[in-house]
């Protein structure tokens, strides 16, 4: 009995249609809308492909041709300068190198925008991202670069900011010396002084014992050898204050930085702005267009053919 119940069961289930698949005609076999592929979508629909790319493609180039270009410009510096000898030092190479990195970071820092300010009369902010600067790899070689609105606004940055590194560097080299110099030189003073104290003293130990007629040859020695430290660590101290006070003065170059080629036009930003602009919306516009493309067939669908027909 209950077997019975259960075979009525399936084949109600069985002989009732699904209202979501078409129903069948006698003789036909059911058939499904096949899915359109991109590829096909694109041949069937080209202007749907077209579409996205011409609404980005548009406005962006429109933009791109109505801004105001970026001029740039670029000058040269060599770190070491051209001292053959100094480069056969072990290590002079490197340091050079190490140096042309510091020193094309302190570009665009306020250590030399305000110099660059000062020598084109501007507020530090109308020079603040118009100079820059960059090492040339494997090499002591500086690429300052600067930018403007026309082409002689960049050279015009560009040649006042590889002015201001190399002043700053000189300034920086002397500045290291000249320090070096004074402490030698504070040196020297102590050691002169000590060295006339202990002279003074053996004088008077001198002048006692021949007073006392006790002198001798070894206190005769002795004052001589004084007097010879006095001197000695006069000429010193008399030198390095000759040398002290000529680097305090000397206002020439130090040759650390040597500028190799002055600033020079290196063209404006128009064509890197426009292959931008060109290429973005092509590659979006080519995306959504396949993508709405195989989006329409679809949805129209393809007509059903039948898998076989009936034998008439």
């Amino acid at each position: 009995m209950t077997m019975q119940s259960t075979d009525r069961r399936d084949d109600a289930a069985v002989s009732t249609p699904n209202p979501a698949l078409p129903p069948l005609t006698p003789g036909v076999s059911r058939s499904f809308p096949q899915r359109i592929t991109p590829s096909a979508a694109v041949v069937a629909r080209p202007m749907l492909v077209l579409l996205p790319i011409v609404l980005l493609l548009v406005p962006l180039v429109g933009l791109a041709l109505a801004r105001q270009p970026v001029y740039s410009a670029e000058a040269r510096l060599l770190v070491g300068g051209f001292n053959v000898e100094a480069q056969a030092v072990p290590g002079f190479v490197e340091a050079s190198r190490t140096l042309a990195e510091t020193y094309s970071r302190l570009v665009p820092t306020r250590a030399v925008i305000e110099r660059v300010a000062e020598t084109l009369q501007l507020e530090i902010d109308e020079v603040e991202g118009h100079v820059d600067a960059t090492s040339v790899p494997e090499s002591s070689i500086i690429r300052i670069i600067g930018k403007g609105d026309d082409t002689g606004e960049a050279i015009r940055f560009a040649a006042a900011a590889a002015q201001a590194l190399e002043e700053y560097a000189d300034e920086s080299g002397q500045l290291a010396s000249t320090q070096d110099l004074l402490d030698e030189y504070r040196q020297a003073s102590v050691a002169l002084n000590t060295a006339t104290a202990r002279r003074d003293a053996l004088q008077s130990q001198y002048d006692a014992r021949v007073a006392a007629g006790t002198v001798t040859d070894a206190d005769l020695e002795a004052l001589t050898a004084a007097e010879a430290d006095v001197d000695r660590a006069a000429l010193e101290a008399e030198t390095l204050a000759a040398t002290y006070s000529e680097q305090r003065t000397n206002t020439g170059s130090s040759g650390n930085i040597d500028l190799i080629a002055p600033a020079e036009d290196t063209g404006s930003d128009r064509r890197s702005s426009l292959q931008t602009a060109i290429a973005a919306p092509v590659i979006l516009g080519l995306i959504a267009g396949v993508a709405l493309a195989t989006l329409v067939a679809n949805r129209r669908g393809l007509p059903i053919v039948p898998a076989h027909a009936g034998r008439g």
